[in-house]
């Protein structure tokens, strides 16, 4: 087996999901260096970094908190879920489809502006009635690329979202 079929939070998928926060952070501070901090720096700062960059913290702990301790293995047309020492074993003809709540800069491919925008996760929704939730601190490049080359045969859409929150 390789590592792209391993699903699972480690430290370095983390800081790759948190490179967009680190850059926008650097760049509100340098550009706050640059000018010595002017008076209005502040009035500009604090609501950009408030509507661009906390929102990459709380999807972040969300995440987290969401898949911890949860590794998944695409095997051919199943998932394997290893948590707390038990494997549970998702057959292709079990899933009754997968959603993906991506950004709408991610739908498009296309540059993502804010420190959030690379977040997004996977809905899989099976047929006795359970949900999987799969996020990118699984898999940072890309949960929906992930998920459709191993499950071709599950029905499967990309939906935009502008915060792609698990909570609704």
């Amino acid at each position: 087996m390789n590592d792209n079929n391993i699903l699972k939070i480690t430290g370095k998928r983390q800081l790759k999901a948190l490179l967009y926060f680190i850059c926008g952070t650097v760049l509100c501070l340098g550009v706050g260096f640059y000018f010595g901090f002017a008076e209005g720096y502040f009035v500009i700062y604090i609501p950009f970094f408030v509507l661009t960059e906390i929102p990459a913290i709380f999807l972040h702990i969300e995440y987290l908190s969401r898949n911890k301790g949860e590794e998944f293995e695409l095997c051919g047309n199943k998932i394997i879920k290893h948590k707390d020492g038990l494997e549970t074993i998702y057959n292709s003809d079990e899933i009754k489809n997968i959603t993906v709540y991506v950004s709408p800069n991610y739908f498009r491919n296309d540059i993502y502006f804010t420190g959030f925008e690379n977040y997004h996760f996977a809905r899989i929704t099976l047929n006795s009635g359970e949900t999987l939730y799969l996020t990118s601190l699984l898999a940072p490049g890309g949960i929906d690329k992930a998920l459709s080359k191993y499950l071709k045969d599950v029905p499967f859409r990309k939906v935009k979202r502008l915060f792609s929150t698990t909570l609704y």
